[in-house]
């Protein structure tokens, strides 16, 4: 599905209560807000956990972090965990950055 012409492109996988999504692009000002409501409506409220596969994304800046914010509260409202995959180094730099009581749970690629 695209969200957003040659911005961010975003697939999605379900396995029983596990809710996969990749995405690819730039996640900006442009594109985040989409985004994240698009993730939001595949998301259901039994699911374990919404693995956030950003391995493909180049780019994030204050908005895309504010939609994995916003992706992270409302899973967990509902007992969930949203854990936010695979991130390239740019991508991982600015969780680090900001996110420095470690509320999002990231796996993959060392920072």
């Amino acid at each position: 599905m695209t969200i957003e012409p040659s911005i961010v492109h975003a697939q999605f996988d379900r396995a029983g209560r596990h809710l996969t999504v990749y995405l690819a692009g730039e996640l900006d000002t442009s594109s985040a807000g989409a985004v994240g409501d698009e993730i939001l409506s595949h998301h259901q409220p039994d699911d374990e956990r919404v693995w956030l596969d950003v391995s493909a994304v180049s780019f994030c800046d204050s908005s895309g972090l504010g939609m994995f914010f916003r992706l992270h509260q409302a899973v967990e409202e509902h007992g969930g965990r949203l854990v936010v995959y695979n991130p390239q180094v740019a991508v991982r730099r600015v969780i680090d950055l900001t996110d420095r009581s470690g509320v999002l749970q990231v796996q993959g690629r060392p920072g």
